[in-house]
C-alpha cells in the first residue's frame, strides 16, 4: 500500500473491501489472519522469524484513511514497539480514521501484571520470561517494545483522546510463563478538533518528563510529534546500546516518572511504620486512667504510646527466636497464658489491643471470644493481622491472613459493631514490599543473577519500591494489600452500665473550647460537627462533640433514639468526644439555635460556647469546606458486593434515587413534621432528569426497597434496586455509593444531601423536594444550594416552564467583582425578552460573591438564578463551567462588571431564530465609568479578524459552536480569550469540524446602546 495516501481506494481496488461492508483494520497481524478485518503487516523482509499472513503490506505508521472512514482498528501485541511520540500521533490518526461511535481495540503486555510477577516468589525462569515479554525479542530492528502500557494509563490516555465506553481487561496466560497482557476496547465517541488533539497530546508527553529540567527533551518530543503527524515517520529503533545501558537509561527513566521521594527506610518498613502510626492515632484518643490490656504484646512496643492510661501486657511466651526490635527477650509482662485464658475478671478493660497476633493463634474466633469478655459493654477492640505473609515464628504460625468478610463474621457473632476496617496500604505497597525482599534477600541467591546482581538489587530494592510507592500515592488498589487495621466496639445490652472508653476532652491541648450537642440521625450530626467545628477554627479552640443526649435512653413518646455515628468517618485528630457535657453546658455559653435558616451572629461568636441545635446551612462552614470534605473520609472499605454496585455506577450516567419512609411513615411525630415525598414525585423527578441527561441509569437506595420495587417510580427507564442489606455500619456504605453517583432524586432528608452534596461530579443535577417542610414557613432557602432545583411533593415544578428548557443561558463569571453583579443581573431582568437562565459562576473569587448571589435570589425567588462554585481557573475557564450546565439553546457570555440594554437578547435571539445559518449575533458596545462612548461593530471580515478581534465577547451564539471548539482554552488567562475561541471557530469550520450547512455566519446589530461595558 502506498504510504501518505488514502488507503480505502487502495484496498476497494484491490478488491479487498467490498463497497458497502464495515472497513476494520487489523494492523500488525503478523502471523494471525482475523477473517472480516483487512490483515495488515510491515513487508515481509522486515521479518527475521514470523511467517506473516497479511493481506496488504505497509509502513503501519505510515498509513492513512480518510477522516470518519473506519469502523474498528485492532492492534494485538504491536503497539509496544511504538515510542511515546510515534504512539500519540498513531492515537491522533485513528481518531481522525474512525467513524463516531467506531472501536478502537490494542492488547499489549501489561506492565503492572508483569511488575507482580517479577516482585512475588515466582521461579527465576518466569521472571526472565516477563522481563523477555515486556522487552519484545529483538530479533528484528522494530522488534524491542519501545514503550509500556498498564490499565490506568490506557484509561487516561484514551479518555484525554476523544474516546470512551473504555473496557479494560487484565489477564495472564493459563499456564507457564504465565504473561500478563492488559486489553482495551474503546469507543470514539465525539470528534475533537485536531488543536485540541494536538495539545492534548503535549500534555501528555509532559506527564513523561521527570522535572522541569527536562523540558528541552519535552520540546524535542513536540517536535517529532509534528513532525510524524505531518507525514514523517519515527526513525526504527536501533539497538546501539549495552544492556546495562538500557536498563539504566530506560528502565530507570520510566520508573522515576512517578517515583516517591520518601525515604527509603519509609519505603521499605510501611507496613510496621504504618501500623504504629496507626495505634499512636487510637492511643491518642483514649482517655487518660482508662484500662488498656495489650493481648499478644511480645516487647511491649506500644507502652510508651499508652502511658496516660492503665496499660497491661499479656503473652503465652512460649516463642523463643528473634521477636520484633530484633530482640529474643519478652518485655515486661503482666500476665502469662493462652490468649483464650487470660486471667481476668470479666468485663475489666476499657480497651484491649491485639496486633499481628490472630495469625499465630490455633483457634482465632476462640480469642475473640475471650477479647470480648474481657471488654466492658462499649469497650473498643483494636486488631490488626496480615492478609497475607511469609512463613515467620514457626512454629506458631497457624494461619495466612485474614479478610474484612472474617472480622466482620466474628464482629457479628460476639456482639461487636465495626467502626473501622482500613487496609494497611494497596496493591503497589505490597509489590513494594515484595520487592524490596527480593532485595534484602540477596545474599541468599545472588548466584542466580550472574552479572547483573547489583543492577537487580538496586531495580528490586529501590527503582521499583519508588515507582510502586507513587503509584499508591496517586490511587490506592485495596483489593490487594498486607492486612487491615481494624477498631470494633463491643455492643451495650440493656441494663449494662457503658464503659467509659469514649474519651473525655483533654484541657491540657487548648483552654479554649467548643462544644457541640449532638442530636438525630448521620445527616444531622454531620451537620453539627461541620457548624462546630468552623466555629472552632475560626476561634483556635478545641472542638468537643458532646453525647449525653445521643446516650440519654429516658422514655420519650414517639421519640426515635439514635446513636453516635460520626465515628463512620475520619474525623479531625483533634476533635475530642464527651459522654457528658452538662458541665460545659452550664459553664459555658449556651447557644441555642434561633431559627432553620443561617444566622450570620453565629460566624462573630467568639470561643468557650455551647451549641445546641441542627445549624442546617453550608454557610456555616463554607469557609473550610475542604477540611469538612477530608473529615467526612470514610474509614471502612466496601465489601465485595457493594464494590461491584460501586462499579456499574462509575461505569454509567449514574442517578442516585433516595426513597425515605420508615419513621417518614411510621412515626406520627416524623411524619407531622417533615411529611412524605410519594411515588408522583419521585416519578416527575425521573421524567426531568431523563428529558436532560443522556441514557441516564438509576440507582434506587431505600429502607423499604420494595416498595420502591412495587411503586415504579422511574417506568421503564432503566434501573439498579441496591439492597439494604448493602447499607453497611451505620449506612455508611450506602452513602459511599450514593455521593458516587453523578445526579440525585432526593427526599427531604439530611442524609441524602449530603451525599449529593460531597459528590465530585462535575455537572451534578440534583432534585430536591419543596417544602422540605411539611411547614412552608420554615425557611429553607439556605440549605438548598443554588444551584440545585425543586420539585413539588405533588411532582409539580416550582419553576416556570420556560425556565425548564430556556431558550438562552447568560452565563456570568465572577472574581472579586460581588459589588457589580447585581447591576449585572437585573440587567437581564429587565429584559424585553425573558425566556432566559442566569448562570452566575463563582471562580474562586475571595469576595462574598456567594453571598450576593443567595440575596439575588432571595430578592427575585421566581426567576430562574442558578449558580455554580468552582477554584480560581480565570475567565475562560468559568464561562466553560457555566456553559457545561447550562440547558439553553443560545449562550450569552457576560462579565459581573457589565450590563445590558433591555432589548438585547430580544434582537440577537429573533435573528437567531429567523435564520438558522447565522451562528452569532453581535452588537455595538456603549463603555460607561472611568470611560463613556459607542464602540460601533465593524461588518464582520475574516482576514481583519486574524489581525484585530472586530467582536465584543458579549455576543449571543449558538451552543453547539461552544461544543464544536471545545470550549473556551483555559490557558487563555490574561485576555483575548474571546478572540481566540472566535479564531478556533473558524479553524475548526475549515477543517470540517463544526456546521454541517455553512461556515459560522455572523450578523451584527445596527441597533446602538444594545450592550454597555464598564470601563475601569
Amino acid at each position: 500500500m502506498p504510504a501518505g495516501s488514502d488507503g480505502g481506494p487502495a484496498l476497494q481496488s484491490a478488491g479487498l473491501w467490498p463497497s458497502g461492508k464495515p472497513l476494520k483494520l487489523h494492523l500488525g497481524c503478523g502471523e494471525q489472519h482475523l477473517p472480516g478485518y483487512i490483515n495488515i503487516d510491515y513487508p515481509p523482509d522486515q521479518h527475521n522469524v514470523m511467517k506473516v499472513r497479511a493481506d496488504a503490506f505497509a509502513n503501519i505508521a505510515q498509513l492513512y484513511f480518510g477522516p470518519g472512514s473506519v469502523d474498528e482498528i485492532r492492534l494485538h501485541h504491536v503497539f509496544e514497539h511504538f515510542n511515546r511520540v510515534t504512539a500519540l500521533a498513531m492515537l491522533i490518526r485513528w481518531h481522525g480514521w474512525l467513524k463516531l461511535d467506531g472501536i478502537l481495540r490494542i492488547e499489549t503486555p501489561d506492565l503492572a501484571g508483569s511488575a507482580k510477577t517479577l516482585a512475588g516468589d515466582s521461579p527465576f525462569n518466569l521472571k526472565m520470561a516477563a522481563t523477555r515479554h515486556l522487552a519484545g525479542d529483538q530479533a528484528a530492528a522494530w522488534a524491542y517494545h519501545l514503550d509500556h502500557w498498564f490499565p490506568e494509563r490506557y484509561e487516561h490516555t484514551l479518555k484525554k483522546l476523544g474516546f470512551d465506553h473504555i473496557e479494560i481487561k487484565s489477564s495472564a496466560w493459563p499456564h507457564p510463563p504465565f504473561l500478563a497482557n492488559v486489553e482495551i476496547v474503546a469507543a470514539k465517541t465525539h470528534s475533537l478538533p485536531f488543536p485540541q488533539l494536538l495539545e492534548t497530546a503535549d500534555a501528555l508527553l509532559w506527564d513523561s518528563t521527570l522535572a522541569e529540567m527536562e523540558r528541552p527533551t519535552f520540546e524535542v518530543w513536540q517536535k517529532q510529534l509534528r513532525a510524524i503527524l505531518a507525514g514523517g515517520t519515527a526513525s526504527a529503533p536501533i539497538n546501539l546500546t549495552s544492556p546495562e545501558t538500557l536498563a539504566t537509561d530506560h528502565v530507570r527513566a520510566a520508573l522515576g516518572l512517578n517515583a516517591s521521594t520518601l525515604p527509603l527506610d519509609e519505603i521499605h518498613n510501611f507496613n510496621q511504620r504504618s501500623r504504629d502510626r496507626w495505634v499512636r492515632e487510637k492511643a491518642a484518643a483514649v482517655a487518660p486512667g482508662l484500662r488498656v490490656l495489650d493481648v499478644g504484646a511480645g516487647t511491649c512496643p506500644y507502652r510508651a504510646l499508652f502511658s496516660h492510661c492503665e496499660y497491661r501486657t499479656h503473652d503465652f511466651k512460649k516463642y523463643k527466636g528473634v521477636k520484633l526490635g530484633n530482640t529474643t527477650e519478652y518485655g515486661t509482662i503482666d500476665y502469662e497464658s493462652e490468649i483464650t485464658k487470660i486471667p481476668v475478671p470479666d468485663q475489666s478493660f476499657d480497651v484491649v489491643l491485639c496486633t499481628e497476633v490472630l495469625e499465630h493463634v490455633p483457634e482465632p474466633l476462640e480469642a475473640v471470644r475471650e477479647m470480648m469478655r474481657i471488654l466492658k459493654p462499649g469497650g473498643c477492640l483494636l486488631l490488626t493481622a496480615p492478609l497475607g505473609s511469609g512463613l515467620h515464628q514457626l512454629p506458631f504460625h497457624f494461619y495466612g491472613g485474614y479478610t474484612p468478610e472474617w472480622y466482620r463474621y466474628a464482629a457479628q457473632k460476639f456482639g461487636f459493631e465495626i467502626n473501622e476496617i482500613s487496609p494497611n496500604g494497596g496493591y503497589f505497597k505490597l509489590l513494594a514490599q515484595e520487592c524490596g525482599r527480593l532485595a534484602w534477600t540477596m545474599e541468599d541467591h545472588c548466584n542466580l543473577h550472574g552479572p547483573n546482581v547489583e543492577l537487580i538489587r538496586k531495580l528490586f530494592g529501590e527503582w521499583l519500591p519508588r515507582y510502586l510507592f507513587g503509584l499508591e500515592q496517586q490511587k490506592c488498589v485495596e483489593q490487594f494489600t498486607v492486612g487491615y487495621h481494624v477498631a470494633m466496639t463491643k455492643n451495650i445490652a440493656p441494663g449494662e452500665t457503658p464503659s467509659n472508653q469514649i474519651p473525655e476532652s483533654h484541657p491540657e491541648k487548648s483552654e479554649n473550647k467548643v462544644v457541640v450537642k449532638l442530636q438525630g440521625g448521620l445527616g444531622n450530626q454531620m451537620f453539627q460537627y461541620a457548624a462546630g467545628l468552623a466555629l472552632a477554627r475560626r476561634t483556635q479552640s478545641q472542638l468537643i462533640l458532646d453525647l449525653s443526649f445521643l446516650l440519654d435512653r429516658s422514655p420519650r413518646p414517639d421519640f426515635i433514639y439514635r446513636d453516635f455515628d460520626l465515628p463512620v468517618f475520619k474525623l479531625a485528630p483533634d476533635c475530642q468526644v464527651t459522654r457528658d457535657g452538662s458541665a460545659y453546658a452550664k459553664k459555658l455559653r449556651h447557644v441555642t439555635e434561633k431559627h432553620f435558616h443561617f444566622n450570620p451572629e453565629i460566624l462573630a461568636l467568639g470561643p468557650n460556647v455551647y451549641l445546641d441545635g441542627y445549624w442546617q446551612s453550608p454557610r456555616y462552614f463554607e469557609n473550610i469546606l475542604d477540611e469538612v470534605r477530608q473529615s467526612f473520609r470514610f474509614v471502612s472499605e466496601m465489601g465485595l458486593e457493594a464494590r461491584k454496585v460501586l462499579a456499574a455506577i462509575r461505569n454509567c450516567e449514574a442517578v442516585c434515587l433516595n426513597v425515605r419512609r420508615a419513621d417518614f411513615v411510621s412515626n406520627p411525630r416524623t411524619r407531622a413534621v417533615h411529611g412524605f415525598c410519594g411515588e408522583t414525585y419521585f416519578r416527575a423527578a425521573s421524567r426531568r432528569i431523563a428529558a436532560r441527561i443522556k441514557s441516564p441509569h438509576f440507582f434506587i437506595f431505600s429502607d423499604d426497597v420494595e416498595w420502591c420495587r412495587s411503586a415504579n417510580l422511574v417506568g421503564d427507564l432503566p434501573c439498579t434496586f441496591v439492597s439494604h442489606d448493602l447499607a453497611g455500619p451505620r449506612f455508611a456504605t450506602y452513602l459511599q455509593l450514593m455521593k458516587s453517583c453523578k445526579h440525585f432524586i432526593l427526599p427531604n432528608s439530611t442524609f441524602g444531601w449530603w451525599a449529593a452534596f460531597l459528590s465530585e461530579s462535575q455537572n451534578k443535577m440534583v432534585i430536591v423536594p419543596k417544602p422540605w417542610f411539611n411547614d412552608p414557613k420554615i425557611n429553607t432557602s439556605d440549605l438548598i444550594p443554588a444551584d440545585w432545583e425543586t420539585l413539588d411533593k405533588d411532582g409539580q415544578s416550582n419553576k416556570s416552564g420556560a425556565a425548564m428548557n430556556p431558550l438562552i443561558s447568560v452565563i456570568i463569571p465572577c472574581y472579586n467583582q460581588a459589588h457589580y453583579l447585581a447591576e449585572a443581573v437585573e440587567s437581564v431582568l429587565n429584559q424585553t425578552f425573558n425566556d432566559w437562565e442566569i448562570i452566575v459562576v463563582n471562580d474562586g473569587s475571595p469576595d462574598d460573591t456567594k453571598g450576593a448571589f443567595q440575596q439575588l435570589v432571595n430578592r427575585w425567588p421566581k426567576h430562574v438564578l442558578r449558580y455554580r462554585e468552582k477554584p480560581n481557573g480565570g475567565l475562560a475557564d468559568a464561562r466553560n463551567a457555566g456553559i457545561a450546565i447550562a440547558r439553553g439553546k443560545y449562550i450569552l457570555p457576560l462579565d459581573a462588571d457589565d450590563k445590558l440594554h433591555p432589548e438585547m437578547l430580544a434582537r440577537t435571539v429573533a435573528l437567531l431564530e429567523a435564520q438558522p445559518d447565522i451562528s452569532i449575533a453581535y452588537t455595538d458596545v456603549v463603555h460607561f465609568g472611568a470611560v463613556n462612548g459607542v464602540v460601533h461593530a465593524a461588518e464582520f471580515d475574516f482576514a481583519k479578524l486574524c489581525q484585530n478581534n472586530q467582536l465584543n465577547y458579549c455576543s449571543l451564539f449558538r451552543r453547539e459552536l461552544w461544543t464544536a471548539v471545545g470550549g473556551y482554552h483555559a490557558n487563555m488567562l490574561w485576555g483575548y480569550e474571546d478572540w481566540d475561541f472566535l479564531g478556533g471557530l473558524w479553524r475548526a469550520w475549515l477543517q470540517g469540524q463544526t456546521h454541517p450547512r455553512t461556515p459560522p455566519a455572523l450578523s451584527r446589530q445596527e441597533q446602538q446602546h444594545v450592550y454597555d461595558g464598564r470601563a475601569t
